[in-house]
């Protein structure tokens, strides 16, 4: 560090991408009835957005092909830093390659991905956690949490990978965290026990901009929208002022607690991770959730009749057979959720759910694309990696019924009835 500029060349690149057109998809790459699948383009990382926000000198390559990437690193960079997810570090790995080739000073490592023991070999510095301050302390500032400002971000909500496009919609954090320690996620390593509320002036800034712009939908990427009751009390608040609609991802027991408030400020669409409807696996997961709550959330958003319910559910629990998945898959189905989000049972670093299926089973795969959960990766005691292939196609074909899943989508986020005395939806 003592030898570069005061005033640094600062890439920051996300993967390349290996084909022409890349989507967030919303249910996974499985999903039998893709033309109803809800998606959104893969043509932004909001970290680096939020980085690029708040140190201004840097400069942003997002999701590049091969071409572009080298062509960009050939202008010459003191630091080039890498936003990555587990899935990813083979293509990052071959960047990070190039980037050595091509004289770079400094590579650095963010996102994820930078728990992994393998990328921290192959880079410099590591950051784990928010990327503000660090960044801005290659500038010689600092970046406290309760200054970072919000970036402005907006995305195209679509079906059929962008052939049939719904919705426009602002992508926002008002929180960074999560305080919860499921022993299969890596929030609480990435965080380290640190959380933090995104300063609140700037977000009202940002919601009058998208205002002016005709944006009406927001799209929440919190890990547990509502953790601070207060903070979500004035952030709904400020949503019902300028009347947006807004997607949240929280918690069973925390949605049933807000319930009818932010139905009344907006919210048309929430997310919560059901995991199991097996109390043992919840407690095995230390998901710190009750089968009770999942039932009576789902009876009573059903009650509520136009919030859309997407569902994070687990295939593959070390304590489940094939035949005991499919129970628990036919009564989670039973409850009526709209869409649901299925994910191979996936061990991640970091994390307690690594280190005890590592001891325990054995991981056997460290193929970097297998660990987007759609893969088996490890020795699981009753099921093969084939036939956990199979099972997850279908719990899919049960869960994922297309005219269902699609008709949610119509129904509830885009054709809402316009009611006397309540917020009425418009198109993006």
């Amino acid at each position: 560090m003592s030898t570069m500029s005061s005033k640094p060349r600062v890439l920051l690149s996300t993967v390349y991408r290996r084909y022409s057109g890349i989507y967030v998809d919303f249910i996974n790459d499985n999903f039998q009835h893709k033309p109803w699948s809800p998606c959104m383009p893969r043509n932004f990382n909001i970290g680096l957005r939020f980085i690029k926000r708040n140190v201004p000198e840097v400069e942003l390559l997002e999701y590049p092909n091969w071409d572009e990437y080298k062509a960009k690193l050939a202008e010459g960079w003191d630091v080039v830093g890498f936003s990555a997810y587990q899935s990813e570090i083979t293509e990052v790995e071959r960047m990070i390659e190039e980037a050595r080739r091509q004289g770079v000073g400094e590579i650095w490592a963010g996102n994820y991905g930078a728990l992994d023991p393998h990328m921290q070999s192959l880079v410099d510095r590591t950051v784990i956690g928010p990327g503000e301050n660090a960044v801005a302390g290659l500038f010689g500032r600092r970046v406290p949490d309760d200054q970072i400002k919000h970036p402005l971000v907006v995305g195209n909500f679509s079906i059929n990978h962008g052939k049939i496009k719904l919705l426009n919609v602002a992508i926002m954090y008002t929180r960074h965290g999560c305080p919860y320690k499921c022993s299969f996620c890596q929030a609480a390593a990435f965080g380290g026990g640190h959380t933090f509320n995104i300063n609140q002036d700037g977000i009202e800034n940002v919601l009058k901009k998208l205002r002016s712009m005709g944006i009406r939908y927001i799209l929440l990427y919190d890990e547990t929208f509502g953790i601070d009751p207060v903070a979500s009390d004035r952030i709904t608040l400020l949503f019902a002022k300028y009347g947006f609609r807004w997607f949240a991802m929280s918690r069973a027991s925390i949605v049933l607690h807000n319930l009818d408030e932010w139905c009344n400020r907006g919210l048309i669409a929430t997310c919560i991770g059901v995991e199991a409807v097996s109390q043992q696996v919840l407690d095995t997961e230390n998901k710190r959730q009750k089968v009770e709550e999942i039932v009576e959330f789902a009876r009573k958003t059903k009650e509520k009749g136009r919030i859309y319910r997407m569902i994070n559910y687990i295939v593959g629990h070390e304590n489940m057979d094939e035949a005991d998945t499919l129970r628990d898959v036919r009564r989670l189905d039973e409850m009526g959720f709209d869409v649901f989000a299925l994910s191979i049972l996936t061990p991640f670093p970091r994390t307690p759910m690594w280190d005890r299926i590592d001891s325990t089973y054995g991981i056997f795969d460290r193929n970097y694309r297998h660990y987007n959960t759609e893969h088996l990766v490890w020795n699981h005691p009753y099921i093969t990696p084939a036939k956990m292939r199979e099972l997850h196609r279908e719990v899919h074909r049960i869960l994922n019924r297309p005219f269902k899943t699609a008709g949610g989508i119509l129904n509830r986020l885009i054709m809402p009835r316009r009611q006397p005395g309540r917020l009425t939806f418009e198109m993006g």
